[in-house]
């Protein structure tokens, strides 16, 4: 299970990004977290974060076939 925090995210990799803009970079990191084969992932922005693993794992998909 993989839950990204946005006061994690800020104290590490998004630098000083205010709360409002975090939800991008969360978006991202849940979408690595459910392509590296994560189980569950608990997230606030349902639709975002199930495109951007949708997205993810097409890429992961075409990558893997050349």
């Amino acid at each position: 299970m993989h839950g990204s925090s946005c006061s994690a995210l800020a104290e590490g990799g998004a630098g000083e990004v205010p709360p409002a803009a975090r939800d991008v970079a969360t978006v991202a990191v849940s979408a690595l977290a459910a392509v590296g084969g994560a189980f569950c992932v608990r997230v606030h922005d349902v639709r975002a974060s199930l495109d951007a693993v949708h997205m993810a794992a097409a890429y992961v998909e075409c990558v893997d076939r050349t």
